[in-house]
């Protein structure tokens, strides 16, 4: 039976038949992809709550919709005020035969009302918040954890998340909170694998806390911010692999992780490196870089461009012990040959 913490959820929202607002919920949960849930203008008290969502710097809100038999676990992503769509996405699907207790709870919660016409999203008053921090803007001694790779930060800037051994939520003695690495088992094989991923989940720039359930989810979390269809492709690749092996091979298997910061959360950084993997049961770790000239060559001046590339390959090495295998163009037309032939062995474990 699913044990679900009600108050980890911002907002309730009781959905409707209207628009085929149910057929979407369960589009969402099947396909993992966004849809949106309508706010008429007439819903007021609808409209000015999700005016007032920050969605700002990739940040989303947990939120249960509901029917009287089914609750759709997930998230809202966007609001656009041109259209009054609220985007959601949903994560989990839970009926009501499946686990009777947590119907009653929910029902019984004190912010689930019977509304009017004009009014069905409601914000959770019991949802706390603890994550009111920036993973920006940190002082020296708080990114040691990021230096010695027991803490990761990748994404690019406006989008920048974080992965931790053992994420935990300290207090400054200003008030402020932050993050940093709680205890963990220094001799564990089983940090940045897949399963790591889905049991840590990852901190967002804003400092929110975002869980993840599958790799699909994180990969999801990522999409938006891709910029080239070389990583795509290269990611679609990592994930086509991942789906060939038994679930428990799956979790075990080191995580592509993407956009690695050589800084890392701090918005000025020298580097960022297409992918990385830390394959601890090897102890290895190693850097890819997909190269297409399009982007990583300068006609006018190609000795600063080699320049440039030569330092980022150096310094990797230099500073977190990170060799890197480079694509090209061609290299990338044979995209599954050079997976299987290279990058396979590198996640065995």
């Amino acid at each position: 039976m699913q044990e679900i913490n009600l108050d980890s959820f911002e907002y309730f929202i009781q959905a409707s038949s209207i628009d085929n607002i149910l057929l979407h919920l369960d589009k969402s949960y099947a396909y993992h992809k966004t849809y949106y849930y309508p706010v008429y203008r007439n819903w007021i008290s609808d409209l000015n709550l999700c005016k007032k969502m920050d969605f700002s710097h990739g940040q989303t809100h947990t939120c249960i919709f509901y029917t009287q038999d089914i609750l759709y676990l997930g998230t809202l992503v966007s609001f656009d005020e041109k259209t009054n769509h609220l985007f959601y996405l949903i994560l989990s699907k839970v009926e009501e035969y499946q686990n009777e207790y947590l119907f009653l709870d929910f029902f019984e919660h004190p912010c689930i009302v019977r509304k009017a016409n004009d009014c069905s999203i409601v914000r959770n008053l019991h949802y706390y918040d603890p994550f009111d921090t920036r993973l920006i803007g940190k002082s020296a001694n708080q990114l040691k954890d990021y230096n010695n790779l027991d803490a990761i930060s990748m994404n690019d800037n406006k989008h920048i998340m974080a992965l931790f051994k053992n994420p935990k939520l300290e207090k400054s003695y200003n008030g402020d909170y932050y993050w940093k690495n709680g205890n963990f088992d220094k001799n564990s094989l089983d940090y940045f694998t897949i399963g790591h991923l889905c049991r840590t989940g990852v901190i967002l720039q804003n400092g929110t806390h975002y869980p993840i359930n599958s790799l699909a989810d994180f990969f999801f979390l990522l999409a938006h911010t891709l910029k080239s269809k070389y990583e795509a492709n290269f990611m679609l690749e990592y994930l086509r692999y991942v789906i060939t092996l038994p679930i428990d091979k799956q979790l075990s298997l080191p995580l592509l992780i993407p956009e690695f910061r050589f800084g890392g959360p701090q918005i000025k950084h020298k580097y960022r490196l297409d992918f990385l993997i830390i394959n601890l049961a090897q102890d290895r770790r190693f850097g890819i870089e997909l190269s297409p000239t399009s982007t990583h060559s300068d006609a006018e001046h190609p000795e600063k461009q080699w320049y440039k590339e030569s330092n980022k390959r150096n310094e990797f090495l230099l500073e977190y012990d990170i060799p890197i295998i480079t694509y090209t163009e061609i290299h990338m037309k044979k995209i599954e040959e050079i997976f299987y032939r290279d990058i396979v062995p590198m996640l065995a474990v």
